[in-house]
């Protein structure tokens, strides 16, 4: 799904949806991604195990086909698409009318086959616009040639001729599934989108994209929805981390030090877990949860640091054997989950109860010690959560590499501190 979406992000930025919604095709290799979006977000991702090479592999599709053999291979490609065919039906508005829009290979393959068929000469393929039925006759053709004259069809690739059989049983099929009666081309998809990912990270584009620019924070809540997380507690133990992170950022690793946002992730999900098991191994199901969900805008590397910091938010620190700790790909990777997840340990140490009784917390790192200032609401009572930091504390200074210091700090007290 996080390439559904990355490659809806390189559509919209080379056409005007103009409000309309519309369906994006994209045919590669081993899987072909459907998607139903507007210029706002999208409203369907799918991304099916049925692509041009594995369906040439799979069946052993090479030479001309019978009628029989073509039969068999739509029926087998309608099966495989019907699944998102029906969620896009189910997420279309009554009287709306999406726009199908064609990605990739063996898109621009079968474009460029009708182009020249149809004696177009524009300079590029990209907003061109073929029906239903210049597909179906393309398609009735080439089935019934083998593969040294597909090889010299006019601006077809070796390679693509080897797959174009395949890649075009599968656009006429969606076609028709569909029902759609015209295909418009657009040349951008997954690295364009990949680029205006990168993009919106950095803050370097907004306009019509600016909805999407927030999806890491929309997909976290999402998840957190689904399995029915507190909101207010954990945005309470999301801000806390934070300010932990905040103080501390000088001295992390430059690559954790960019990770701000997993942390707020993890503190999000910490206890989705609990949609399973409110009691024990919790965090166990948290990891399970959190590495398996889709994370819209992450990368897989993001992915397994962000669910692994939910598993080290308590009980034991991360071991050698640990699913959890095996799944991270590099040191650097290790490094960001070791310096990050005592923060968490912290602040979740510090949600001990429904209701808020911390109305402030301040840092003081050193290069031995951290000490944490808690300043209670006025009449409540810390006991609870300073005996919870005790509890782990031994954990949070081995991850930390420094002392841990609990005060508490009376309002009254701060007030005078503040007037002096």
């Amino acid at each position: 799904r996080e390439e559904a979406r990355l490659i809806y992000l390189g559509v919209l930025s080379a056409m005007d949806f103009a409000g309309a919604p519309h369906l994006i095709l994209d045919i590669g290799g081993g899987s072909t991604e459907l998607i139903l979006a507007d210029s706002h977000d999208t409203r369907s991702l799918s991304s099916l195990r049925v692509g041009a090479v594995r369906l040439t592999q799979d069946f052993g599709v090479h030479g001309a086909l019978t009628a029989e053999r073509v039969q068999f291979l739509k029926t087998f490609i309608q099966g495989m698409l019907e699944p998102a065919v029906g969620k896009v039906q189910q997420r279309l508005a009554a009287g709306e009318s999406p726009v199908l829009v064609c990605t990739s290979g063996t898109a621009m393959a079968v474009g460029s086959l009708l182009a020249f068929r149809l004696g177009i000469t524009t300079p590029g393929l990209n907003g061109l616009r073929f029906g239903l039925g210049h597909v179906q006759e393309l398609m009735r053709e080439l089935v019934t040639l083998d593969a040294e004259r597909r090889r010299q069809l006019p601006g077809l690739s070796e390679r693509r001729a080897d797959i174009i059989v395949t890649g075009g049983l599968i656009l006429e099929t969606a076609m028709e599934l569909l029902n759609t009666q015209e295909m418009v081309l657009c040349k951008r998809a997954l690295r364009e989108g990949l680029i205006v990912n990168w993009m919106l990270r950095h803050n370097l584009i907004v306009d019509r994209f600016s909805y999407q620019s927030n999806i890491r924070q929309r997909t976290i809540l999402h998840q957190a929805r689904k399995y029915g997380v507190d909101s207010e507690r954990a945005e309470r133990v999301a801000r806390h981390a934070l300010i932990l992170f905040d103080a501390c950022r000088q001295d992390l690793d430059p690559m954790v030090a960019e990770a701000r946002e997993l942390l707020w992730g993890a503190a999000m999900l910490h206890a989705c877990g609990r949609h399973i098991s409110s009691v024990g191994g919790y965090h166990k199901h948290s990891w399970y949860l959190v590495r398996h969900c889709t994370l819209l805008g992450y990368s897989e590397a993001e992915h397994l640091i962000l669910s692994a910091l939910v598993r080290y938010h308590r009980r034991s620190p991360p071991k050698k054997r640990h699913e959890a700790w095996l799944s991270l790909q590099d040191a650097g990777q290790q490094r960001c989950v070791q310096q990050l997840s005592p923060l968490l340990r912290i602040a979740v140490a510090l949600d001990c109860r429904p209701q808020a009784v911390i109305e402030r917390l301040d840092v003081a790192p050193t290069a031995r010690s951290m000490t944490i200032q808690l300043t209670p609401f006025p009449g409540a009572n810390v006991s609870l959560e300073c005996w919870s930091l005790d509890n782990c504390r031994a954990e949070i200074e081995a991850g930390l590499g420094r002392n841990l210091c609990v005060e508490v700090v009376e309002a009254e007290a701060l007030a005078e501190t503040a007037s002096d």
